[in-house]
């Protein structure tokens, strides 16, 4: 049996054959030849999960303002565990408040939840209004999260010190970054 490897930004599983630049590339389960498929429609990988360029799709600048008026409102408010607002907060609850009622986005309730509502993205595409995904157990769930918002890796969270805003990269809460999101509308 043969085995045909590539490395591609993007591909597509399709019975058994991997879609990459209109070729059928054998996925190593058959023993048979590669195909062109040029006559075939190939779904671009966008069309089934958007691409993630910026934060555009899904908050524009005048969103994002109302985003952190409404988030930075809740500074100060103090942290009570399951907690959703107005008055106390939890970390999942914030940021479900904060996209409810700034942008009319309904978040799940739970960080982990939240987690699994994102698209993932890399730090280098972290824009305001993103989430920032923690983990206390290396990855195993995820335990907090919090709202990235303007300034040099800060963030706004519910912890137990209340609503703040605070350093991501700091060494408690870098050692336990798990992932970035975006959520898109």
């Amino acid at each position: 049996m043969r085995h045909k490897f590539c490395t591609i930004a993007t591909i597509s599983l399709l019975g058994g054959y991997l879609i990459s630049n209109n070729q059928l590339v054998q996925a190593d389960i058959f023993d048979e030849p590669l195909q062109n498929i040029k006559e075939m429609k190939v779904v671009k990988s966008k069309e089934i999960h958007p691409e993630i360029n910026n934060s555009t799709e899904y908050i524009s600048n005048n969103n994002y303002e109302k985003l952190e008026k409404c988030l930075t409102n809740q500074l100060g408010k103090p942290y009570v565990w399951g907690a959703t607002g107005p008055d106390n907060f939890d970390c999942s609850g914030l940021c479900q408040y904060v996209f409810k009622n700034a942008l009319n986005i309904s978040l799940n309730r739970t960080a982990e939840q939240q987690f699994h509502q994102c698209h993932a993205i890399n730090h280098q595409q972290v824009k305001p209004g993103d989430l920032v995904f923690f983990s206390y157990n290396n990855g195993k769930t995820i335990d907090h999260v919090g709202i990235i918002v303007s300034g040099t890796n800060m963030m706004i969270d519910a912890q137990n010190n209340g609503v703040v805003k605070e350093s991501y990269t700091s060494p408690w809460w870098k050692a336990n970054i798990a992932s970035f999101g975006r959520i898109i509308k």
